[in-house]
């Protein structure tokens, strides 16, 4: 009987996680010219409507699902000699290559368009996230239950 909640925990564990990654294709790599790099400030939002602080930039993943990139979302640039990423802080990209600055340690990264096969960004997954943890608490609950099932552990009065 133990066997079983074991198996669901790792049915979690093993499952989706809380990041996905999306494939991206290079041609959506255009998108994220600019990101990072200071702005003028936007005008003042109509009543109603909340400033928007952070910028984002939507790209479409190969798979057609739709990945709202900003700064906190990880990029990896896939080529023949290997990938590079991580976090940017700032993206330029030209007819030619991409230019990106890594948000810790300010490291340049520069790669010619013509040598990425593809990209890969890795997103918080809030439904993944939200079913492990969901999980998790109700596998606890399960578990104790049984606990006091299996020792007739009365409660209080």
């Amino acid at each position: 009987m133990r066997i079983v909640p074991a198996l669901l925990v790792g049915a979690l564990v093993g499952g989706p996680g809380c990041f996905r990654t999306h494939v991206i294709p290079v041609d959506e790599l255009r998108k994220l010219d600019g990101l990072g790099v200071p702005q003028p400030p936007p005008p003042p939002p109509p009543p109603g409507q909340k400033l928007q602080r952070r910028q984002y930039r939507v790209l479409r993943a190969a798979d057609g699902s739709v990945v709202q990139f900003d700064q906190g979302v990880e990029l990896f640039l896939q080529s023949a000699g290997g990938a590079v990423g991580g976090r940017f802080s700032r993206i330029l990209v030209t007819d030619s290559a991409f230019d990106g600055v890594l948000a810790r340690g300010d490291r340049p990264v520069h790669v010619e368009l013509g040598s990425i096969q593809y990209a890969h960004a890795q997103t918080l997954d809030g439904l993944g996230t939200a079913a492990i943890v969901g999980g998790g608490l109700l596998i606890g609950l399960a578990g104790l239950y049984t606990f006091a099932l299996a020792f007739n552990i009365q409660p209080a009065r």
